[in-house]
Formats: C-alpha cells, structure tokens, sequence
C-alpha cells in the first residue's frame, strides 16, 4: 500500500504544528494490522535528536528537504521493506478469512499460506467477513473491519407471453429461476393471478399445466421461486385464448336438376352459383361469395361434412331424417315410379332473393305433408363445437302452410308460415346446441303443407 500525502500549500511554508502532524500519522500507519510490517520505517532516525520535526543535521539541505545522503538513505530503507513485503514476507505465516451467516457466529472461511500472493478470488457467497495475519510467533493480528455481502433475491423469468388459437383448451408454461450469491433455487410455485375457470398441474415445478382454457378470455399466471436463503422472486406471463370464429353453414334444399317428374328432366334449380352450372350435389358459389351446400335427396340423410360459406368442410357434422317428408302425398300419383331420388321435393318458390338468400335458393324446397305425421331430424354437431340453427321456408301458393318444429322432445314447438314468406326472419330459430340435438317437425294442424327453402347453421365455433 503507498499513502500519498498532498496539501494546498508547499511544504516549506507549513508551520511547526502542521509538520507535527504529519510526523504523527506515521506511528499510527506502523501498528495497522497491514500496514505494520510494510511501512515500519524508523523516521526518527533522520530527526535531530529531542525534536519531532527537524532534520538531522547531517542529512538536512535547506530545513524542509533532505540532503542526498539522506535521501539515499530513506530509499535504500524503504526498498528493502517494500522487497521485504512483496518478495519474501517475514512478518506472517498465513491470512485467515472467517465467514458469518448472522454477523455474530463466524467459522473459518479460507486460510491463504501462501506469502507471495496478492489477489485470491472467490465464488459470492452471501455473508459477512472479517480476517487477520497469522504471526510467525503464533500470534495474530487484530481482526479487519467487517465486509457484508449482502443476499440478493433470485430472478423468476415465467416465460414469454402466450397467445393461443381458439379452442385450445390447455397448454403448458415453463419457466426459470437465477439464483445469486451463491444460493441455488430450491423451490417454485405457480398461481393464478387472474382469468376464471383454470386449473393448474404441477404447480409446484418449473414446467406448469394450463387446463380448462376457454375462447376469448385472458388468463395471468405468477411464478414464483425460492432460492436456499429463503429468498423469493416473482415474475408473471399472461395467456390469451383468441376469440371463437363464428362460421356460418347455408343449405340449400331442393330439386337440383334432380328428375322428380317423368314428364319434367329438371324440376328443382341448381345450388346458388354464379354461373348456375354446378353439377347436382356439389357445393355452389352464390354471387355474393357465399358457398352453398346442395341437399338433393330427403329420404334420410341431407348432409354430412358440409362445407361453411368460406368452402372449408367440418367433418362431424350431419343431419338425417326418419322418414320422408311427403308422407304418401306421392302414391298413386301419375310418375310415381320416375323419381326414385327427389321425393318431396318442389320447386314452385318464389323467384326472387330474400336478403342474401339467392333466388335459387329460395326457388326450390323440400316440402311436408300432413301424412308424413311427425318427421324426426337428428342433428349431429361436430364435437366441441356449438351451432345455432335456423329453418326457413318458402312458397308461391296460397296457405296456411305452417311448419313447426322443436328441440325438446315436443314440448314446445315453433312455427312460421311459408305461404308466401319473403321475410328474412321468419323462420324457426335455435341457439347454443352443441352434441346430438332432435328436431321435430311437422304440418300444423289446419295446413296441408309445409316447406323448408334453407337451412342455416350460425355462429358455429369452438365451445
């Protein structure tokens, strides 16, 4: 250790008191624990004899500096210290560092033998520590004031923010601990900070299970970690669900080119296209962009795996009937063994649009007879999904022509009138079905007839 002294002023114009001063700071250096056996030059020896201050008369050169023989003196002294204390210490035998977790019990911590080195590096480790030199008489040295190395709480890192699809119904979530000072993380803890609904597995791991996730919502999660000195740090991830996409399914029920007449080759109107020329069965493209499904046969299954107005299919999804509609409207009647395909069906509606029902959708349906009694649908919804369903019918003749319909086993029943009907809304309507759902439907009593132009299925997604 080198101590530099400087004041404002030149050291030929300090007074006596001012020297004394200095004079005093150097027995104080030599009985530093450190400093002891590094600096411990005997400075009287170049003072006149009964003075604090004064230089000896034989190294003095103008009463504030030394004359060369003194200097040669002071360097020669103080190299041979210096060398002493760097190159081969005397002095000790070893420096003992001792270690503390509360600041009052302390255990030996390192013991450094080794006299010639002069820097040791360690891994940080909270605490506090004091340490002193060994002796070679077996003596110590005072202890060094106390150094505290303070513990520093660990870093929870909860991952990055997630955003998942609609319908994702769980997910996992990993995260991590950093641990300072020494410690190691020794614990972790994940919880719900806000959403409803969730639960977690493994809440106490790194890696965390999200499960009864649900479209459209947030949810926020908080990991916490514990390192081994009980310390604790926290950090949060926020887990999105985007919103269901409602899909919407149009059918279009009618002839289709289908022969439903001997004496007539093309009795229903082709699927809503733009151009008409789709084959019978096939989706078409209404002008509006819309993709339509064809329902051409009524016997028992309409639809299966139907396509959304996009033209993207959902497989699981099907809608089937007990018995055909027409009853025995057709028996007896003239043709009655020309049309093996498109019983009930009938292509008198109105020729025109109806909202964004194009007028070849509402042209043609399928239509109920009284004897028919009551038709039973089985809607099949895809798995994990929910639909709202929609009937509408039209027809260019005279009614009443009432159907009706319902969902719970025939206890309630929906109806509206088809005669006639160019009103977008007036049709059955059902929301929130999801699975297997039965649909009835007949003739209401005092009607002969009832007709069914489009079926909708809406606001189709992930439950």
């Amino acid at each position: 250790m080198i101590v530099l002294f400087n004041g404002p002023r030149p050291r030929t114009s300090l007074s006596s008191s001012e020297k004394n001063v200095l004079v005093t700071l150097e027995p104080k250096l030599r009985v530093h624990p450190y400093l002891k056996y590094v600096c411990n030059l005997n400075f009287s020896r170049y003072l006149k004899p009964g003075t604090v201050a004064d230089i000896r008369d034989d190294y003095n050169l103008d009463d504030t500096h030394m004359n060369a023989a003194g200097v040669a003196d002071l360097e020669s002294t103080s190299w041979a210290a210096w060398v002493n204390f760097f190159r081969a210490n005397t002095a000790y035998t070893a420096f003992e560092i001792h270690r503390s977790t509360d600041g009052i019990t302390y255990s030996l911590f390192d013991t450094i033998t080794d006299t010639t080195l002069l820097e040791k590096q360690y891994a940080v480790q909270a605490g506090y520590y004091k340490s002193h030199a060994k002796l070679k008489d077996g003596s110590y040295t005072a202890f060094s004031s106390v150094a505290q190395i303070a513990a520093q709480a660990p870093t929870a890192n909860a991952g990055a923010d997630k955003n998942l699809a609609a319908g994702t119904t769980s997910t996992t979530v990993t995260g991590s601990g950093t641990a300072y000072a020494g410690a190691t993380i020794s614990g972790y803890a994940w919880t719900i900070l806000s959403g409803t609904g969730i639960t977690l597995s493994n809440a106490n791991t790194a890696t965390v299970t999200v499960n009864s996730l649900s479209n459209g919502n947030s949810y926020t999660l908080r990991l916490t970690v514990t390192d081994s000195n009980g310390l604790t740090g926290t950090d949060d991830v926020v887990i999105s669900v985007a919103a269901a996409v409602a899909r919407r399914f149009l059918f279009d029920l009618g002839g289709d080119g289908v022969r439903h007449n001997a004496a007539v080759s093309n009795d229903g109107v082709q699927t809503p296209a733009n151009p008409p020329t789709l084959a019978s069965g096939a989706p078409g493209v209404a002008a509006n962009g819309d993709t339509w499904n064809n329902v051409v046969d009524f016997r028992s299954t309409w639809f299966t795996d139907p396509v959304d107005t996009a033209g993207s299919a959902l497989t699981g999804m099907s809608f089937a009937v007990d018995k055909l509609p027409a009853g025995t409207y057709f028996t007896g009647q003239p043709g009655d063994t020309g049309y093996p395909f498109g019983d009930s069906i009938n292509f008198g509606g109105k020729q025109q649009a109806v909202d964004d029902y194009p007028a070849t959708a509402v042209r043609d349906n399928v239509f109920f007879h009284t004897s028919a009694g009551t038709v039973t649908g089985t809607l099949v919804i895809t798995s994990g999904f929910q639909a709202s369903l929609k009937i509408w019918g039209n027809r260019d003749a005279a009614g009443p022509r009432v159907l009706q319909t319902s969902i719970d086993g025939g206890t309630t029943w929906q109806e509206f009138e088809s005669a006639f009907n160019l009103t977008y809304t007036q049709g059955t309507n059902y929301t929130g079905l999801t699975g297997t759902v039965t649909i009835l439907m007949r003739v209401k009593s005092g009607s002969t007839f009832g007709h069914i132009s489009v079926i909708e299925l809406f606001d189709v997604k992930p439950i």
